[in-house]
């Protein structure tokens, strides 16, 4: 084999190992802010369980301004249901479409 062409193998070989042992600093922390978001996701609903609905919405709604951030839909529309429900059970109707305004 050709010594340029072994060398190109082995650096996009190197470059590629290099990707998937450190994936790049936004994907990082994309991935740390999901965490959070499930974290607090998490929080919210321990809240919700004990009967501490504005405690809950305060979680939910720190969990839904990540989601918004990192692009997360699947989770922000979870964390929207969870939110309605929240305000529902509260009698804070007006409430419920607030988080939806900003669609």
């Amino acid at each position: 084999m050709n010594r340029g062409l072994a060398l190109a193998i082995a650096i996009v070989l190197t470059s590629i190992q290099s990707a998937i042992a450190h994936p790049p600093i936004a994907q990082v922390q994309q991935t740390d802010r999901k965490a959070e978001a499930n974290r607090l996701l998490k929080q919210g609903f321990q809240s919700y369980q004990e009967d501490q609905h504005e405690s809950a919405i305060k979680y939910w709604d720190a969990a839904l301004k990540i989601c918004r951030e990192i692009g997360d839909r699947p989770s922000e529309a979870f964390v929207l249901n969870n939110l309605g429900i929240a305000y529902t059970l509260l009698s804070r109707y007006d409430a419920r479409s607030q988080p939806l305004a900003k669609l």
